[in-house]
């Protein structure tokens, strides 16, 4: 029976820095949207402000895993 080894434990951190920048980023959307609602804003406001949101947190958590050496090669 063969078995296929796990992941390095360098990579597995990688993978959840990477999972968590992007899950970090959706609640932000999401919140955005919220608030877009909230204040007023059309369908079509909600999704530009969820989206922006989205980019926004998601490039800067992945920006701040990067200088911290997490996402490095």
């Amino acid at each position: 029976m063969s078995t296929h080894p796990s992941p390095s434990l360098g990579t597995a951190v990688k993978i959840m820095t990477i999972v968590i920048a992007v899950l970090l980023g959706i609640i932000a959307g999401l919140t955005a949207g919220i608030l877009a609602v909230t204040v007023g804003q059309g369908i079509a406001g909600a999704l530009s402000w969820g989206a922006a949101a989205f980019m926004a947190v998601t490039t800067l958590a992945l920006f701040i895993a990067q200088s911290m050496g997490t996402l490095r090669p």
